[in-house]
């Protein structure tokens, strides 16, 4: 129980702390009971039980959030667990787990996608107008392909939180799933409506244009989302690619550069360092920058097919 405390007004002997400190299973009340220094009795009624569930219950959700204020998320899911049990009909305390979880997933932790939509479920039933819970849903949904569903949460949002950029936003992304590229399009300038400087909704404008082969309107997109989110480096590299097709490849290199300083292990700006020296003549540095995307991601098919070039070309530096 590693929220057990307890405090001598003398000194004890060495095996009754580590008897006080081995866990226990006793409840609030019998807890309560051992805690108070003068024999008695606990009134077991509502009026007094039921604040000392939800004092409890708030220090235990308060714990877990300084336990995820230091990463500590093992701690934090304990300490919410816990709480749960004084307090089972807290949105708070689901939303809670239901972003522990979500943590968890996205380091690879299995199983916990699916606790972190079972919590948010949760805590939508118990807050069910509260936008922002079902737009963390959402994007939890669209991270699983599950679009229909995360649609449904997000047109609720909607009615709610009409001024919310991020409704917009991944309603954008539903539509790209499905290669609705004009809805699309007119939601992600929806969100930007809302947010000027919401750098998702930027970036996934440049990518528009990009695609439409308009560099010149992608850049303009891109420069706003790294104004918005600097250390980006999936946003720098976009931009640097823009540049690059505009034949401003010093600038180009300097924002790869900048962007592998920030992630060393990012393949996609090593392969474009590598185009850009291929492009300069090159041969050795473009080959090392492709090699080293390679160690990043072996299937990366731009690097393997830029090497076996390479290959044919003399002075490569093999």
């Amino acid at each position: 129980d590693v929220y057990k405390r307890q405090i001598y007004n003398a000194a004890v002997e060495v095996d009754t702390l580590l008897s006080d400190a081995r866990p226990h299973d006793a409840d609030l009340m019998a807890r309560f009971a051992n805690a108070v220094p003068r024999p008695g009795t606990v009134l077991d009624h509502p009026l007094v039980t039921d604040p000392m569930h939800l004092d409890m219950g708030a220090a235990l959700i308060r714990l877990g959030k300084e336990y995820i204020k230091e990463a500590r998320l093992a701690q934090a899911e304990a300490a919410f667990l816990d709480a749960l049990k004084q307090i089972p009909d807290s949105a708070a305390n689901h939303t809670q787990l239901a972003r522990v979880y979500e943590r968890q997933a996205r380091s690879g932790s299995p199983g916990k996608t699916e606790l972190a939509i079972d919590h948010y479920e949760k805590a939508i039933a118990l807050d069910p107008d509260k936008p922002g819970l079902r737009i963390n849903l959402a994007q939890i949904l669209i991270r699983n392909r599950k679009f229909d569903e995360a649609e449904g949460h997000l047109m609720h949002a909607l009615t709610h939180a009409p001024e919310h950029a991020d409704v917009h936003y991944n309603l954008g992304l539903i539509h790209s799933s499905r290669s609705d590229v004009e809805n699309e399009n007119a939601s992600y300038e929806k969100a930007l409506a809302i947010k000027p400087d919401h750098p998702q909704a930027l970036f996934r404008l440049g990518r528009i244009y990009e695609t439409r082969r308009d560099v010149v309107e992608a850049e303009k997109y891109y420069r706003r989302a790294v104004d918005s989110a600097p250390r980006n480096v999936i946003v720098l590299t976009a931009l640097a690619r823009t540049l690059a097709a505009q034949k401003n490849v010093s600038a180009a290199e300097d924002l790869l550069r900048k962007a592998i300083s920030y992630q060393p292990r990012f393949a996609e700006a090593r392969f474009q360092l590598g185009q850009i020296y291929l492009g300069a003549g090159r041969l050795a540095e473009a080959r090392q920058q492709f090699l080293d995307t390679l160690q990043i991601d072996r299937n990366h098919r731009g690097a393997i097919s830029a090497l076996q070039q390479l290959q044919l070309t003399p002075g490569a530096g093999q």
